[in-house]
C-alpha cells in the first residue's frame, strides 16, 4: 500500500482485542497503525498525519470519550469512531454532543459497520469550520480551545517543573466534575452547555484560586486544579469554595438565550505524594474522589482518605480490572460447579449450578464474586458471562446425552448488563446448539435485580429463551430488603408464589443440615450449598457423571 493512503488509528488496552479489531476493520484503501493506550495514541497524534482515530470507551488510563475529548480539541480534523460494548442514552449523548463524536458503534459491531464507518470519514472529513485556520503553535497546543485553560498534559508538564521546591512540600490537586451536564444540554441545548462550561473555567483564577495555582480542562465536563504548597484540608476548604462559588455564579444564571438552569459541582481532593508518579496517581485518587461525591448526591467535596471504604472500593475496583482483563485474554477463568439438591423427593435428580472462579497471578484460585463490583464498575460483565457460557457449553457438550438421560438441569447465571445486550440472546442460542445440550437440560438464572433493571429486554430475553425450551429461574428473588426478622414470612410468601404458577424454589447458600431441615418445613423445593457439596471444577463433577452413569447402568441390569 502506498505510504500516501490515508492512515487510521485503532487505540484498545486489550491486545488481543485490539489484533481482532485490526482484521475487522482492514481495507486496502487505508493503512491501520494500533496502540494499547490513550497515552501512545496521543504520541502517534503529535507525530504523524492521522485521518480516523477509532477508540474503545472503557479504559484504565483514560476513557475512550476523554481520548477523543482531547483529538476534538487538538486535531479536530481528524475523523473520531467510538466503541463500546454497553450503549447507554447518556454515553451516546455525551459522545455525540460533548465530545464531538462522528460515530458512536455498539460492541460487537459487524465488519462493514466499521469499515463503513471509517470511509465515510474519509470521503466526507469533519467541516471546514470545526478545522483549525493555521497550523497550531506549542502554545495553542498547551491551551484548551473552548475556554483558555491548560490541556491535561500541559499542567502535568508544569506542575513537575514547579516541583523542584524543598522535600516534604505539600502539594495537592482538586478533581471538579459540573453535575448532569448531559441534561443541561438536552434541556437548554448544546451552545447552553458550552456557556456553562466557559463560566466554570471562568472561576478557576484569582481570586477564587491561589496565585500559584494551575486549572486544566480534562474533558468535556471535567476540570483540574493543582495546588502546590498546599496540605489537604485547604485543598477540601478551596474545593468548597469553588462548588459554592460556582452554584452562585452559574446556577440559575440567566444565559445569552434567555434560558437558566440548576448547576452544581461535584470535587475530588487527593495529596500528591514525592514519587516519579506521584503526581499521575494523586490525580486518579482525586478522580475516585470525585466520583464518590456523586454517589453521594453531587454537590459534594470528597477528600481521598484511605479510611474512606467507599474508597477504598474504588481503588480495589481499578487493581480489579486489570487483573480480570487479563483474565479474559489469557483464559485464567476456571468453571466451577455445585449441586442443587432435592429437599422432598430424594429420587428426584439433582442439578449443578455454574460458578466461576479466577486463577491469579501466585497460582490460587479465587472467588470471581470479590471482582464483581469491578466488572460492574467498568463494564465487562457481558464479556465474562459471554466467556463463561462459551466454555461451559464447550465443555458439557461432549455430556450432553448423560445429562439428558440421568435429567440433570445445568444452571447459567446471567447478569443485569448481559440482559441489556440484544445481541446476548443470539450469542447464547448458537452456542447451545453447537454444544448439542438438550435445551431442557439448560436453565438461565436471573437476580431478580437484574430483571428489574431491565424490565423490557429482561422480558423480550425470557421470551425467546422460553421458545428455545429452556428453563428460567429468577435468582435471589426477595432478597432486597430481606431481614432474619421476616426471613420465615418472605419464604413461606415466595413458596406460595412458586406454587400458584407451577415454579420450583431453591434455597441458597445453606450452610448446614438443620438450615436444610428449616428450609424443607418452609416447602422449599431444592438446597445449595456447603451443607451438601462444595464447589469443585467441572470437569471433575463431569467424570463423576460418567460414574454415576454406570452405576445406575449396573443397578438397571441387576433389577432386570
Amino acid at each position: 500500500m502506498s505510504n500516501s493512503a490515508p492512515v487510521v488509528l485503532l487505540v484498545d488496552d486489550n491486545a488481543e482485542l485490539l489484533q481482532a479489531l485490526r482484521e475487522t476493520s482492514r481495507s486496502r484503501s487505508y493503512q491501520i497503525i494500533t496502540t494499547t493506550s490513550p497515552g501512545a495514541a496521543l504520541q502517534v497524534l503529535r507525530t504523524q498525519p492521522v485521518a480516523v482515530i477509532v477508540v474503545d470507551e472503557v479504559m484504565p488510563e483514560m476513557s475512550g470519550l476523554e481520548l477523543l475529548g482531547i483529538v476534538a480539541k487538538e486535531f479536530p480534523a481528524i475523523g473520531r469512531i467510538v466503541l463500546t460494548g454497553h450503549a447507554t442514552l447518556e454515553l451516546a449523548t455525551r459522545a455525540i454532543n460533548e465530545v464531538r463524536v462522528h460515530s458512536f458503534l455498539q460492541k460487537p459491531c459487524k465488519a462493514s459497520a466499521l469499515r463503513d464507518a471509517i470511509k465515510a470519514l474519509l470521503k466526507t472529513p469533519p467541516a471546514e469550520d470545526d478545522q483549525p485556520k493555521t497550523p497550531p503553535n506549542k502554545a495553542a497546543r498547551d491551551r484548551d480551545a473552548a475556554t483558555g485553560l491548560y490541556t491535561r498534559q500541559a499542567l502535568e508538564q508544569l506542575f513537575r517543573e514547579q516541583s523542584s521546591a524543598p522535600a516534604g512540600r505539600p502539594d495537592c490537586v482538586i478533581y471538579a466534575d459540573i453535575d448532569r451536564l448531559h441534561l443541561i444540554n438536552e434541556a437548554h441545548g448544546f451552545e447552553y452547555g458550552d456557556e456553562v462550561i466557559k463560566s466554570f473555567a471562568g472561576l478557576l483564577g484569582s481570586p477564587l484560586l491561589p496565585k500559584s495555582a494551575l486549572a486544566a480542562r480534562v474533558s468535556g465536563d471535567c476540570f483540574l486544579i493543582a495546588l502546590p504548597g498546599c496540605e489537604p484540608r485547604a485543598a477540601k476548604m478551596i474545593a468548597s469554595r469553588v462548588r459554592d462559588q460556582a452554584a452562585k455564579v452559574i446556577g440559575g444564571e440567566v444565559s445569552a438565550s434567555g434560558k437558566t438552569s440548576e448547576i452544581s459541582v461535584s470535587c475530588g481532593v487527593a495529596a500528591v505524594h514525592g514519587t516519579p508518579d506521584g503526581f499521575s496517581r494523586a490525580i486518579s485518587a482525586a478522580e475516585l474522589a470525585c466520583r464518590a461525591a456523586k454517589d453521594r448526591g453531587r454537590n459534594r467535596v470528597e477528600l481521598d482518605d484511605a479510611n474512606d471504604m467507599s474508597l477504598m472500593v474504588r481503588h480495589r475496583d481499578v487493581l480489579a480490572v486489570g487483573m480480570l482483563r487479563e483474565a479474559l485474554k489469557n483464559n485464567q477463568f476456571l468453571v466451577y460447579a455445585q449441586k442443587i439438591v432435592a429437599l422432598h423427593d430424594t429420587e428426584r435428580a439433582s442439578g449443578y449450578e455454574l460458578l466461576l472462579r479466577l486463577r491469579t497471578g501466585d497460582g490460587s484460585v479465587a472467588s470471581y464474586g470479590n471482582y464483581i463490583s469491578a466488572a460492574q464498575r467498568y463494564q465487562l460483565l457481558t464479556q465474562v458471562d459471554r466467556w463463561v457460557a462459551e466454555r461451559a457449553l464447550a465443555m458439557l457438550g461432549p455430556y450432553a446425552m448423560k445429562l439428558q438421560r440421568l435429567d440433570i438441569t445445568v444452571s447459567l447465571n446471567v447478569t443485569g448488563q448481559s440482559v441489556g445486550d440484544p445481541d446476548f440472546m443470539r450469542f447464547l442460542t448458537t452456542h447451545l446448539k453447537r454444544s448439542g445440550i438438550p435445551a431442557r437440560n439448560l436453565m438461565l438464572e436471573l437476580t431478580e435485580q437484574a430483571a428489574v433493571a431491565n424490565l423490557r429486554q429482561a422480558g423480550k430475553l425470557l421470551e425467546e429463551f422460553c421458545h428455545t425450551g429452556c428453563r428460567i429461574a429468577l435468582d435471589d428473588f426477595g432478597t432486597g430488603s430481606n431481614t432474619l426478622a421476616n426471613f420465615q414470612a418472605t419464604a413461606t410468601a415466595i413458596v406460595q408464589l412458586a406454587r400458584s404458577i407451577g415454579a420450583d424454589t431453591v434455597g441458597e447458600m445453606v450452610e448446614t443440615l438443620e438450615a436444610a431441615t428449616k428450609l424443607r418445613e418452609l416447602g422449599v423445593d431444592f438446597a445449595q450449598g456447603y451443607a451438601f457439596h462444595r464447589p469443585e471444577p467441572l470437569d471433575g463433577v463431569l467424570d463423576q457423571l460418567v460414574k454415576l452413569e454406570e452405576r445406575s447402568s449396573r443397578t438397571a441390569d441387576l433389577k432386570s
